[in-house]
């Protein structure tokens, strides 16, 4: 029964409140519902075992303006791994500041690969990165 009450005050309260707090409260819950989600999808998890490789950087794109220290970008990457054909791949990814300057078309990155599904791949920015003339064609 205490929780009743406690609830029917909340809405007494809530009914007290002027209209733009409401507002305020369900924009910032639906935003934070959001990020939340979009993480989600830039950040996926691997169902398999990894797999280490290499990819040559085709192209970046920043598909959204977002201000902090990480940037969505869509990132075209050829990813070799040592034993398979090398195949295409676009991914989206939160990627820091520091390391978007290493993302420049030609380069050649780390990655990771999911071997559940391939199209999900990392790249792995604690792994040196070198230029196009060591990328194995």
């Amino acid at each position: 029964m205490e929780f009743v009450e406690r609830l029917m005050e909340f809405f007494e309260h809530l009914a007290k409140m002027p209209l733009f707090w409401i507002v305020a409260v369900i924009v910032i819950s639906l935003t934070t519902y959001g990020l939340i989600t979009s993480r989600k999808r830039y950040k996926p998890k691997f169902r398999g075992p990894s797999l280490t490789g290499t990819a040559r950087v085709l192209s970046v794109e920043r598909i959204a303006r977002v201000e902090g220290p990480e940037h969505p970008l869509r990132i075209g990457l050829r990813v070799e791994i040592p034993g398979r054909q090398p195949y295409d791949v676009a991914v989206d990814r939160y990627v820091d500041i520091i390391h978007v300057p290493r993302l420049q078309p030609g380069a050649i990155v780390p990655v990771q690969v999911d071997s559940a599904n391939p199209q999900n791949v990392r790249i792995d920015f604690n792994q040196p990165m070198t230029g196009p003339a060591q990328f194995s064609a």
